[in-house]
């Protein structure tokens, strides 16, 4: 597992329930989904264009809840793209309904 500096990254930070945050601490889920909302495409489009600008690692850090000692996990991401009308994986809880997915990499330490 790489470790790599918070400053050096563009981080999206995420909260998810448990079953979807222990399906991907445990390697079985590798794609997150968020509506296409307008709060989400605002949201999600800022932080991906971002990898164009800089030279930062693009990050995905999930957290469990809303605890302020909530365990996280962070990922590179591969990609983001969007999907309409179908899920691939409805076992991972992608929607029907048009949404983003998010495509995670390798798991990272951030410090």
């Amino acid at each position: 597992m790489k470790t790599l500096d918070r400053r050096d990254c563009r981080i999206l930070s995420l909260v998810l329930a448990g079953q979807w945050y222990w399906m991907i601490d445990r390697g079985e889920k590798t794609e997150e989904y968020r509506d296409r909302t307008r709060y989400w495409e605002t949201r999600i489009r800022k932080w991906w264009r971002m990898r164009f600008r800089t030279p930062h690692k693009m990050i995905v850090e999930f957290r469990f809840a809303y605890g302020p000692n909530a365990p996280r996990m962070a990922f590179e991401v591969v990609s983001v793209g969007s999907a309409s009308g179908f899920a691939k994986h409805p076992e991972w809880g992608e929607p029907l309904t048009p949404h983003y997915v998010i495509v995670l990499g390798e798991r990272v330490t951030l410090v």
